[in-house]
């Protein structure tokens, strides 16, 4: 198995983020993670059933993937319906 290398990963800024539902808007999912921080996000790239998220900051990414781990699509949906209105 591969090793990586620390100082990469000590830069990486980017969520994948999986088991999205089709449905799901690269805004739906921008706008659920903002929530955590403003204006934190670079851009959201999805495709299919899955998106990459790009932080802005390391430590915001390592903030939000520590609040969302385990979230389903449904709750993203139901959270980035009720920010939405």
């Amino acid at each position: 198995e591969n090793q990586v290398d620390e100082d990469i990963m000590a830069n990486v800024r980017v969520l994948y983020v999986r088991n999205l539902m089709m449905g799901t808007t690269e805004e739906q999912i921008k706008e659920v993670f903002e929530r955590f921080k403003p204006n934190s996000i670079e851009r959201v790239k999805k495709l299919k059933d899955y998106a990459f998220v790009h932080f802005k900051q390391r430590d915001d990414a390592l903030h939000a993937m520590n609040l969302m781990n385990g979230i389903s699509s449904s709750i993203l949906k139901r959270l980035s319906n009720r920010f939405l209105f």
